[in-house]
């Protein structure tokens, strides 16, 4: 009796300790969601997240204009994932992110957009005390993407798309949902889905495109290209 006894404070007593955990995952859940949905400048520490809206971050270099980075809404925000929110990342989202970028004929090359796009970049534009204390942006989330390219005051380019991850470690951004490129001379691209190598340059489509131009409109499968759709 005594072993059947002792057996069954066991169990209750490992049910109770279930039960309490379930109970205060639940609450952690509930105070992150409701964190999320908050507007202007809030920072949680418990849902370990902060969060600012109407961002409008301008960059200069040498008196110079460099970026300007819009956005409705921008949070930042430990994630954590499976059943005991193990390996947390820290993750920027945005919410119809316009990202100007601005060139000029004395530079060699084009500037990368993307490489305003970063951890660094969202920090220093999200204006809340303490952000740095969630560490180092290791993923990008976007919703509403539109990226616009100036040359001595010319728009020569512009990529949009309805979603985009942004990997910091890897240097890569997947582009998806009615991702296009229009550049200079009236020349365009449309796919579903798009990457960006951050590292060279270059655009990569796997799937169908429509490429058009005022002479012609070209559909295919797969296609390497830069930002100003130059040589195709």
């Amino acid at each position: 009796m005594s072993i059947k006894k002792g057996f069954s404070i066991g169990m209750g007593v490992s049910i109770l300790i279930l039960m309490i955990f379930l109970l205060v995952q639940i609450i952690h859940l509930r105070s992150e969601r409701m964190a999320v949905t908050s507007r202007g400048i809030s920072a949680d520490k418990t849902a370990d997240i902060f969060s600012v809206a109407g961002v409008d971050y301008i960059a200069y270099e040498n008196n110079k204009k460099v970026f300007r980075l819009r956005a409705d809404h921008f949070e930042v925000a430990k994630r954590r994932f499976g059943m005991f929110y193990l390996n947390p990342l820290t993750e920027a989202s945005g919410f119809n992110v316009d990202l100007e970028v601005y060139d000029d004929s004395t530079q060699k090359g084009t500037r990368n957009p993307f490489a305003f796009l970063t951890g660094e970049t969202i920090t220093k534009a999200i204006p809340v005390p303490d952000i740095g204390s969630l560490g180092i942006i290791t993923r990008i989330k976007i919703e509403g993407l539109k990226m616009s390219l100036y040359r001595d005051g010319q728009l020569i380019s512009t990529v949009t798309s309805q979603q985009a991850m942004i990997d910091p470690k890897v240097k890569t951004a997947i582009l998806t949902g009615n991702f296009s490129v229009r550049a200079m001379g009236g020349k365009s691209l449309i796919s579903q889905e798009g990457t960006w190598d951050q590292t060279t340059g270059i655009f990569s489509v796997e799937g169908p495109y429509i490429l058009m131009n005022p002479q012609k409109v070209r559909q295919g499968n797969g296609l390497r290209f830069d930002i100003n759709l130059s040589g195709i």
